[in-house]
């Protein structure tokens, strides 16, 4: 975690500094909006740093072959710290895609036993019941990534805040979990009413799971 908020700072630190930027590969516009409302930087923030480190390593070990391999050839030299200094910079500008891609792992595993859970839930609960707030409180007992995201919301509500809207705000990295969500949210939670895959295909993901 402390290497991510170090990873963090450094972006932010040229999110208004005019520099050139690399940009490797494309990222999912659900990353994007993550970026900006979670971690509070762009993806270009990450691209400028990305090409000062770049330009870092390629200096330094150009530097450390003129000193420790002088009789090498220079093409070879140049082409091999250009080399080295992008798989370096790759995986500087891959850190966050790759927490967030683990997360979405997390949470897609997570989702078929969450939609199980909750269709109990809602078989168990009066028709005159908040299945929203029941939804809510669903989330708070997993052990997982979503856990604290929603006892924040359950804190909100107490403080007045409306269940439904805190839970519109909700953005994973997961676009299922986010799409399932949205359904719920169109049929204000109640049963009988949310899209379903079909039982084959979700026995199968939880039997891939096991």
């Amino acid at each position: 975690m402390k290497l991510l908020n170090r990873y963090i700072q450094i972006c932010k630190f040229f999110h208004d500094k005019k520099v050139p930027k690399i940009k490797f590969r494309e990222i999912k516009e659900i990353y994007k909006i993550i970026y900006k409302e979670r971690y509070g930087i762009d993806e270009e923030d990450v691209n400028k740093a990305t090409f000062f480190l770049f330009f870092f390593c390629f200096f330094i070990i150009m530097v450390l072959f003129s000193i420790f391999l002088i009789n090498l050839n220079f093409i070879f030299v140049t082409a091999t710290s250009l080399i080295i200094s992008s798989l370096i910079s790759y995986r500087f500008t891959t850190i966050l895609t790759r927490v967030l891609s683990r997360l979405e792992t997390r949470i897609n595993v997570l989702l078929n036993f969450i939609k199980i859970d909750f269709a109990l839930v809602q078989k168990t609960l009066k028709p005159n019941s908040d299945y929203c707030l029941n939804f809510i409180l669903l989330m708070t007992y997993y052990k997982g990534p979503l856990s604290n995201v929603f006892k924040e919301i359950i804190k909100k509500i107490h403080e007045g805040a409306m269940p439904e809207e805190q839970i519109s705000h909700v953005v994973t990295p997961s676009s299922d979990f986010n799409e399932y969500l949205n359904d719920l949210i169109l049929c204000n939670f109640k049963p009988n009413k949310i899209k379903k895959k079909s039982k084959k295909t979700l026995s199968k993901k939880i039997l891939r799971y096991l």
